[in-house]
């Protein structure tokens, strides 16, 4: 998929703009650079947006939106409700205060096996799981960002502590991060 960039703050640089469509020049090298994530918005609020945000980016009508008790409440339960008008939600909410861990993970992609991609919203945590469980399954997965100073969004790897060590894992780089 080709996507632009659906919007981004008035005052942000071009960077942005010309990283997401590879054409940035790279003062090293001379060589255009891009990034694997084909649509972000950064918004002082996307209220009312997230379903024309997420249908641009062709998912699927069967989505996990995967929070925790805190993120649900923050933003998660808007983000469900604006996702109804896709197709079906399937709400994924973790339990307690989770943890990047295989547990974890294996239990979340068990949770979303029905859903044609995962919608993550939180920030470390959430975030790391969804992408890694994503990766696994071959599915895609976007974000909606909680914490401003979380700066993994975009990474294609994922901490999981797997057997008691953190790991670098494999992970699907998001079809859309959206922050407000």
């Amino acid at each position: 998929m080709d996507h632009a960039p659906m919007s981004t703050t008035a005052d942000a640089p071009d960077v942005l703009r010309q990283l997401m469509q590879g054409e940035w020049i790279d003062p090293d090298g001379g060589s255009p650079v891009g990034v694997p994530v084909p649509a972000v918005a950064i918004e002082r609020s996307l209220r009312g947006l997230e379903a024309e945000l997420v249908a641009s980016l062709g998912l699927g009508r069967r989505l996990a939106v995967v929070s925790d008790a805190t993120t649900r409440a923050v933003l998660g339960e808007r983000v469900e409700r604006a996702l109804e008008a896709l197709g079906t939600v399937l709400p994924v909410v973790l339990a307690g205060q989770p943890h990047a861990d295989a547990d974890t993970a294996a239990n979340l992609r068990r949770a979303c096996a029905t859903a044609d991609a995962l919608i993550a919203v939180g920030s470390g945590t959430i975030n790391d799981l969804c992408k890694h469980a994503a990766a696994t399954d071959g599915k895609p997965y976007a974000v909606f960002a909680t914490a401003p100073s979380m700066n993994g969004y975009t990474s294609v790897n994922a901490a999981i502590t797997v057997d008691g060590h953190k790991q670098s894992l494999a992970a699907a780089a998001p079809a859309g991060v959206y922050i407000d």
